[in-house]
C-alpha cells in the first residue's frame, strides 16, 4: 500500500481538523462532554471523510483517470 509524502500528511491532518472544526462549529451550543461517544463518533467521520484507501491502492495512472 501507497504512503502519502510527508507534505500530503501534512494536508491531510490540516483537512482532517478543518472538518472536525467546521462540524463542532455546525453544532455550536452542543455540549460534547455530554455526548462523549457522538464526540468520537464525529472525530472518526472527519478523519474518514477525507480518507478514501481505495485511491491509495490503485497505480497512480489508473487514479487519475
Amino acid at each position: 500500500m501507497l504512503e502519502p509524502t510527508p507534505d500530503g500528511q501534512a494536508t491531510l491532518e490540516r483537512l482532517t481538523k478543518t472538518g472536525e472544526q467546521r462540524l463542532h462549529d455546525l453544532l455550536e451550543y452542543w455540549r460534547p462532554e455530554e455526548h462523549e461517544e457522538l464526540a468520537e463518533l464525529i472525530a472518526t467521520l472527519a478523519r474518514e471523510f477525507f480518507i478514501d484507501t481505495s485511491a491509495l491502492e490503485q497505480p497512480a495512472y489508473a487514479a487519475s483517470r
